[in-house]
This record gives structure tokens, sequence and C-alpha cells, in this order.
């Protein structure tokens, strides 16, 4: 059995204004300019993010996993999390894609420790409610969890989004 990430994109932020796109260089103020592109989920009192989807691989048989990749912008000594929700079941050809969302699945990370501009990765392993089949269309929402969990006061610039998972 091996592992493998599948890159997802960044996704389409919600209507907060909270998510938006950006470059890391803008965003984190660089000093080796880096222009790449990135997600930025600032700060807001409530969960905000993005939405995206993907198909499950044909080789996929189950462990999985939101994988975020990023570079902070900011420090301080306290906790960020973000949420990750799919749908209840997947989609396949000529069924409805208007599938109510599962609970959310939770990662957190303390970041003491880091500074301003370090690579940092969060990993959110999923608990879909029915499962996700091969080849199944799934919607994802991956959101920052500041209604509750998250108290950092720091950016996180997503460089990258993957669904990680196991094969046969």
């Amino acid at each position: 059995m091996a592992t493998f990430e599948l890159p997802l994109g960044l996704g389409m932020p919600d209507s907060s204004g909270s998510a938006y796109p950006s470059t890391v260089e803008v965003e984190a103020d660089l000093a080796a300019a880096k222009q790449t592109p990135c997600m930025v989920y600032g700060i807001s009192a409530t969960d905000f993010g993005v939405e995206l989807g993907f198909k499950v691989p044909k080789n996929y048989v189950g462990t999985p996993k939101i994988i975020l990749c990023g570079v902070l912008n900011g420090t301080e000594a306290q906790v960020m999390a973000f949420l990750a929700q799919t749908e209840a079941s997947s989609i396949v050809d000529n069924e409805t894609f208007d599938v109510a969302f599962d609970t959310a699945d939770l990662a957190e990370k303390d970041i003491t420790g880091y500074a301003d501009e370090d690579y940092i990765e969060f990993e959110i392993t999923l608990t879909p409610g029915t499962g996700f089949t091969q080849g199944e269309w799934i919607n994802l929402k991956v959101n920052r969890d500041a209604s509750e969990d998250d108290c950092a006061t720091a950016k996180f610039c997503c460089i990258g989004i993957y669904f990680q998972y196991a094969d046969a």
C-alpha cells in the first residue's frame, strides 16, 4: 500500500472577504521575491474559507486526509485551526449536485515557536459519513475555524491543498 497526494488547487473563496487570492510575496513581505500564488486565510470572528471539488482517484482505498500547505504571516503563541467538510454522499453521473455537507473535521496546531514567514502544514483526517468511492465527485469546504478553536491573529497564506489517500 502506498500513500498519494492529489493536488486540488486553492479553491473559490466564500463571500466573507476574509479569504482572498494573492501572492506570498505581497502578503508576507518576503525579502526574496516569491510570486507563488496563495489563498489568504485572514482574520475574522466567524468561520470562513474556500470551496472546491475533486474526483476520488480510481486507486483510492482509504485513509482520506486533507493537507494544507502554507506560509504564516505573523507570529504569536496561539492555536490556529482549520475545518474540512465533505458531502454526506459523493456524486456520480445523473445524481443531484445539491448534497448536504457532513460534520466538519478539525485540525489545529499551536503555532508557538513558528516565526513570521515560516512554512507550515495542517493535516485534517476526514471522516466522511458514507465513505468515498472511486471515481465519484466530492465537494469540499476548507474553513478557518475562527468561531471556536482558532485564536491566532496571524494570517495563513495557503499555497496548496492536497487530498491524501492510500491505494490497494
